[in-house]
């Protein structure tokens, strides 16, 4: 990241037309952290995506830093309508696999988590890789600390269940 942003000064004219673009901000797997180091037990990181490792079942959370990049200081928010998830669930819509990723913000005075969107794989019956996308309904990004919370989940080893990551998109 910080590699981009350098390279991004050297060419002062890039760096201002991808300023202007609209956001399509993009949150590798790789940027994830398990939650516990019970969760990192039952976890195999393949330089790709985060899956269970062989013969593990059960639910698992890893947890992953969200950069909200502003073009506009002024206003102070970007409006985001859609969050989507890249991932494999070989169970499709059926209940006994499933990635879940839930977008929370945590911003003064209270300080607590918010939940802004969340997206499951229950909801698509692809099982193949794949992405799948909730609408945020032009939700309004404010300056605020962004997280993914992400449940991977399995009851049995024959299913597999991986995170790859999410994109956003801005409303145009």
């Amino acid at each position: 990241m910080v590699a981009l942003g350098l390279g991004g000064l050297a060419v002062p004219g890039a760096a201002r037309a991808a300023e202007d673009d609209k956001l399509n901000e993009r949150v590798s797997a790789a940027a994830c952290q398990p939650r516990l180091a019970s969760d990192r037990s039952k976890l195999t990181w393949n330089g790709v995506d985060w899956r269970f490792t062989t013969g593990e079942t059960g639910e698992v959370f890893l947890e992953c830093p969200v950069y909200t990049p502003w073009t506009d200081e002024d206003s102070g928010n970007r409006i985001i309508e859609e969050l989507r998830m890249w991932y494999i669930d070989t169970s499709g819509d059926l209940t006994d696999a499933s990635v879940k990723v839930e977008l929370r913000r945590i911003a003064p005075p209270s300080l607590t988590s918010v939940l802004v969107g969340t997206v499951l794989s229950d909801n698509n019956s692809n099982t193949s890789p794949t992405t799948f996308a909730t609408a945020l309904n032009n939700l309004a990004m404010v300056d605020a600390q962004y997280f993914l919370v992400v449940r991977l989940f399995r009851q049995g080893t024959n299913r597999t269940v991986t995170f790859r990551g999410v994109s956003f998109f801005e409303a145009p």
